[in-house]
Order: structure tokens, then C-alpha cells, then sequence
């Protein structure tokens, strides 16, 4: 409705096409009193409803998390329907840690969707189930001296020839490091200490020496 005094109404269509074209659509009742329109009411009165409904799986960490989450935004699509059909577009969104997994089963998963919505009712019908996620973003890296140290010992723990890598890279970054660093004693240390805590070590020591 653009204006009530006069009334001026765009009514729409009867019944949505495709995709684009979500919502109620219908006609609008008019009341005329002699030669004035009193009154306009929009009145559904499409048979199939359209709608796209965009699903964040952010927090799911496995794909049963996944299906059950785009289980319920299939359900509460279909109630806000009002009883007619629903055709639905189902998006998945958001950083997903289960991103490679979710592409790399997109049919399986799309298939099984189509399952859950023919189990729920025999008049909702999946237009797509299109996948949108992105892999997590990654912390943001710490610019000091120590924060790139820690990040290195974090990306090289896991090879098999960790301490010669990291020797080569301490010793690359040494130069950098204030004389009060202690830069021998926190090599000892980090190649004394267990992998797991050679990234808190070395931000420690850093930290301790600028103080």
C-alpha cells in the first residue's frame, strides 16, 4: 500500500513464481462507501509459498549438528506457510569448521534433506539447498617479536625435524631479539620443554624480557 488518502495499492500477484518471488502473494479486498474506497486488506491467496531461508552452522561441530539445524529451519519454514506448500531455498552459511565436509558431501547432504522434508510433510518441496560456508577465520597474529616466534613454533611442532627447523628460524630471528632476551637460554628451553608448551614458553620469555 503506497498511500490511504487517496488509496493507491499495488495488489501484486496471486501466486509467487519462483525463488525471488517470496511471501504471501494474493489480491487486496477493497471496501467502497458510494463513491469512496473506505477500506483495502490484503488477502493471501497462493497455494505454493516461496521462501529462503538462510541457516548459520557456525556452531555446529558435526554434521548431524548440521542436518538437525537445517531440520528445524525446514519445520519452522513450513508453519510460517500457513498450511499452503512451501518451495525452499535452504542456504548455509557462516566460518564452519565443517566447511571441506560440507562441500565435499554437498549432494549426500542435499539428498538428505530431501528425505527429512518428504518425512515432515508431502507438500514442502526443496528448491536447493545451496551451501555458502567459508573455512573459520584465523586469529588475528600477534606483530610482536614474541607472537611471531610463538606462531612459528605453533605451524613447525608438528614436523618430524622440528628442532633443526626451529634452530634455523631462531636463529634468523635472533639478531632481532634485545640483549636482555637471553636468546640462548630460551633456545635450551624450548628445546627442553614438551612441544605442547613451546608456544607459551617462548611468548613468556619474550615478555619477560621486555619487562
Amino acid at each position: 500500500m503506497v498511500s490511504r488518502d487517496p488509496y493507491i495499492v499495488f495488489p501484486g500477484n496471486l501466486q509467487g513464481r519462483h525463488v525471488r518471488e517470496t511471501g504471501p502473494k494474493g489480491a487486496v479486498l477493497v471496501t467502497v462507501d458510494g463513491n469512496r474506497v473506505v477500506g483495502a486488506v490484503h488477502r493471501p491467496l497462493d497455494v505454493i509459498r516461496w521462501s529462503v531461508e538462510t541457516v548459520d552452522v557456525t556452531a555446529c561441530t558435526d554434521m548431524d549438528a548440521v542436518r538437525s539445524l537445517l531440520r528445524e529451519t525446514l519445520l519452522r519454514a513450513a508453519d510460517a506457510a500457513d498450511g499452503r506448500g512451501l518451495a525452499l531455498h535452504l542456504r548455509a552459511c557462516g566460518p564452519a569448521a565443517l566447511n571441506d565436509e560440507m562441500f565435499a558431501h554437498e549432494v549426500a547432504l542435499s539428498e538428505e534433506i530431501q528425505t527429512i522434508a518428504a518425512a515432515a510433510s508431502d507438500r514442502i518441496w526443496i528448491e536447493k539447498l545451496e551451501i555458502d560456508t567459508a573455512p573459520p577465520r584465523q586469529a588475528a597474529t600477534d606483530p610482536t617479536i614474541a607472537g611471531r616466534i610463538q606462531a612459528i613454533v605453533e605451524e613447525l611442532s608438528g614436523e618430524p625435524t622440528f628442532a633443526e627447523i626451529l634452530d634455523r628460524t631462531l636463529a634468523e630471528v635472533r639478531q632481532k631479539l634485545p640483549a636482555a632476551a637471553r636468546a640462548g637460554e630460551f633456545l635450551a628451553e624450548i628445546r627442553n620443554e614438551a612441544l605442547a608448551r613451546a608456544a607459551r614458553l617462548s611468548a613468556a620469555l619474550i615478555a619477560g624480557a621486555k619487562e
